[in-house]
This record gives structure tokens, sequence and C-alpha cells, in this order.
């Protein structure tokens, strides 16, 4: 903990001295453009967890984590028909407890392409490298072609997306800078102005990194605008399930309305159909500020808190976190200055009832570094801890409620 906090005060120090920079080699010709470029993250996070101390995960009432993250960013332009897109990673990471830790669950990404060690004295340390992205893109004048390690989002909605598949950044996310990369190769058709279709195949693995057809995800995704309406259709195979989805965006009288809704078939006869659904409304003022609001339907989560612990086992938990079925959702964001911009989230989970609270802040140093700092702050009631003879059992009581209250900072220079 006490080196968390040294840590944060180096994260702090060069934020406060980071200056403008840009790309560290850059050039241009009639055939082409090549740039290079470097990002450079400091960041700490404290936590304060919930009871009971007799659970693994709440032992210390108090945890703290540090990382660095070193990025090579590569994009290179041969005219107008093909780009190749690298963002490659180092990270070292302090004290990387269970909570806030990165999933090691990666279905869409071969390990072969991501190295993990260990350094210092009792793990204090951990370390790993890998990547992003790594793809190549052609272009013609009506069909893409892009293959390799690339980040995929097919979600239309703001803070509840039931078809963003691949790796989607949380709903409360202030950075939303890098996105993970997986496997696969995937076709854009331009079928008018404003409409086209995607095809997409990722790769999946099985446990023991061997290519599995049964993991990987093949989905075909059309869309079409009408009336000033886009209609997006989605079919095919992700996360070991059959999937269908519609979406509806559009706007009126300066209001964004959205709506997405997806059916999940299980591939045997071991689980059940599901419904994820989410509908929502936004408004851009003119000063900037943005209000956000939606409702979540989540056909996968349980009906009651006793039953949470199932849901998490699910293996795929970590693409869609969370653990009952009716929430809503409101963001508020805009800029207090032209250099300040504020950001506030809650999540409800109407079941429970509980909530999660998210002030964010963003403060631009330069054109080319950012200093964040980022609340968590649960609402629910916590899990207790009942005890049969010498068998402890846990009773949960809400989903918010197992979360701790957390601060992070951040602070990022590109060079």
């Amino acid at each position: 903990m006490r080196k968390s906090a040294i840590l944060l005060l180096f994260v702090l120090a060069g934020a406060c001295t980071a200056s403008t920079a840009y790309g560290f080699y850059e050039t241009e010709s009639a055939g082409g453009s090549f740039s290079g470029r470097g990002a450079l993250d400091l960041s700490a996070g404290f936590w304060v967890n919930p009871g009971p101390r007799e659970v693994p995960d709440y032992e210390r009432r108090t945890d703290g984590q540090g990382g660095l993250t070193l990025r090579l960013l590569l994009d290179a332009r041969a005219g107008e028909r093909a780009r190749f897109e690298f963002n490659g990673f180092h990270v070292l990471q302090t004290e990387a407890k269970s909570f806030g830790a990165a999933n090691a669950f990666q279905p869409y990404r071969t390990t072969y392409l991501d190295y993990e060690y260990l350094t210092g004295e009792d793990d204090f340390l951990r370390a790993s490298a890998g990547l992003d992205q790594l793809s190549l893109k052609l272009f013609t004048d009506y069909v893409d072609f892009t293959v390799g390690r690339q980040p995929i989002g097919f979600g239309a909605m703001f803070l509840f997306s039931p078809a963003d598949f691949f790796y989607p950044f949380a709903s409360t996310a202030a950075d939303r800078q890098f996105r993970p990369g997986v496997d696969a190769a995937r076709v854009d058709i331009r079928i008018g102005s404003l409409s086209q279709i995607a095809l997409l195949g990722a790769l999946g693995y099985a446990d023991d990194d061997v290519p599995d057809f049964n993991r990987s995800a093949l989905l075909a995704r059309s869309s079409v605008n009408v009336g000033g309406w886009d209609i997006l259709v989605l079919g095919g195979q992700v996360h070991e399930r059959y999937t269908a989805s519609l979406g509806l965006l559009g706007e009126i009288d300066g209001v964004g309305l959205r709506s997405e809704g997806a059916i999940f078939f299980p591939r045997d006869d071991t689980r059940d159909w599901s419904i994820q659904a989410a509908l929502g409304a936004d408004y851009r003022w003119e000063n900037s500020l943005h209000l956000i609001g939606e409702y979540f339907y989540n056909g996968r989560g349980a009906t009651n808190s006793q039953n949470y612990p199932q849901a998490i086992s699910d293996r795929y938990f970590a693409f869609s976190p969370f653990l009952g079925q009716h929430y809503a959702g409101i963001s508020l964001s805009g800029e207090a200055t032209p250099l300040l911009q504020l950001q506030g989230t809650v999540l409800i989970n109407l079941q429970d009832p509980s909530a999660y609270l998210s002030p964010a802040l963003i403060y631009s140093l330069s054109n080319e570094a950012e200093l964040i700092a980022y609340l968590g702050i649960p609402v629910g009631r916590q899990m207790v801890v009942v005890r049969d003879g010498l068998v402890l059992q846990t009773d949960v009581r809400s989903e918010y409620g197992l979360y701790p209250y957390i601060l992070m900072v951040q602070a990022r220079v590109f060079f």
C-alpha cells in the first residue's frame, strides 16, 4: 500500500512536468506515409474493501495497485489502398489483486502474441508484454479487407450494449483510448452511401491455445439507413452461442434515440436461451453538455441476489459484467473549461436495489498529455457471513454492495 502511494506521487509529478510532444518519427511522400509514436501511462489505484473480512477477497480493508504501461504505436500507409497498424505494450504492475486486475480469460487472442512473467520479491511486480493490434487493411472502391489482431466494436449504445461482444469498455470507463484486439479477419462491403455489410471471423482457442471452431466467432452485420434512421441487423456465432441482434438509431428534435437487442441460443442442451436488450435517449447542448439515459434488460442475469455467485462463474462474465436482470444508467458529461472535462455516471441495479456512482475528470495537460481521475462509489447492502457449525456461508444482499470504494489516478503522455 505504501509503495502504491509512492507511485501515485510519481504519477502526479510526471503529469505536472508533461509537455507538448509529437510522434518520434513521421514521414510522408506521394507513395504513402509512416508514423511512429509512443505512449506512456502511469496509474495508481486505491480501494476500500467491503466486509466481511472472513471472505478471502476482502481479508484486507484497503488495497492498492500501481502500474506503468509503455506502448509502441505504428501506422504505415501505402497510398490509399493499404494500411498497417501496430499497437504493442509492456506493462509493469504492482500488487495485482483479484479486484481490478486484468481478466486472464481471452478466448479470441492467442497467447503466442502475449508474454507474462514475474519479477521482484514475493511477486510484488507483475510484468507482461504483448500486442493489442497487428493488422493489415486493404481498400478497394467497394470492399475493405482487414486481417490480424484488431479491435472490434459492433455496439450501438453508450452504457449498455448487448451486441458489443469483444472486450467492450466498462459502462463507467473514463479512459477509452486503447481497446484490446481479437485475432480476426473482417470484410466491409459498401452497398450504398449510408449502407454496408460487415463479415467477421474471430479465431477462438481452446485452453491449450489450439484453434477451436466451437469457441470462434462468425458474424455478419448489415446497416441500412431508412428515412434518417439506421437499422442494424447482426447474426452468427459468438461466445459458444448462436446469436441474432437488431438495433435502431435515430433522432427526433435533437434527441438521439437508440435501441438494441440480442437473443442468444445455446449450442447444447445444458443452457437455456436468453435475451439482452437496451434502449435509451441522449441530448447534446451547444455548450458540450451531454446527457444519456438508458435501460438494460439482462436475461442471462440472476433473478435474485442469492444466485449472483453462479452468474459470476460464467466464463464470459467479463464481457458482460452484470449480475442482475434490470438496470438503469444515467451519464452526464461536459467541458468545465477548454482543458477540463467532467463526467459522471450512475448505474442502478433495479432489483436489489443498489447503485454504483462514478464521477471522473479528464484534464488536458498539453496537446499530447492528459490526467484522468476516477472515483467509484458503491451504494448497496453488503454481503454477510452466516456460520453453520464449522462452515461459513455467504449471504449476498446486493450487487454493488460487493464493490469497493475506488480512487484511480492515471497520467498519459504521447511522444
